[in-house]
């Protein structure tokens, strides 16, 4: 053999090695980012599950504080029609600023 020959024969080994290198390398990077991906989505997920709870208790919440306001806003034993107005409107109010939300509408994935 030539020393050409042996020259060219120990180039093509070294990129074989280097070939098969970058390819395990590659295959690493791959494996690694199929994890991280598993992960973030597993964590989406029960973040996504933690704000659907987080939004059905503020609902309880809003059902307990409506009901007091009710109790609270009663007629009188004998209640003229402007109290009776004046009650019917803050009644409303309450209705409106403590409405249930929906909570699974709300935190969809399909929402940003």
């Amino acid at each position: 053999m030539t020393p050409q020959s042996e020259a060219r024969e120990a180039s093509w080994r070294f990129a074989d090695v280097y070939l098969v290198a970058s390819a395990l390398v590659q295959v690493a990077l791959i494996v690694v980012v199929v994890i991280l991906v598993i992960q973030v989505s597993a964590v989406s997920a029960a973040n996504h599950a933690n704000a659907v709870t987080a939004c059905q208790l503020a609902n309880t919440n809003r059902t307990e504080d409506t009901t007091l306001f009710e109790e609270l806003l009663k007629a009188p034993p004998h209640p003229t029609a402007a109290q009776l107005a004046a009650i019917a409107r803050d009644l409303a109010l309450v209705h409106k600023a403590y409405a249930l939300r929906d909570c699974v509408a709300l935190y969809s994935t399909g929402k940003s």
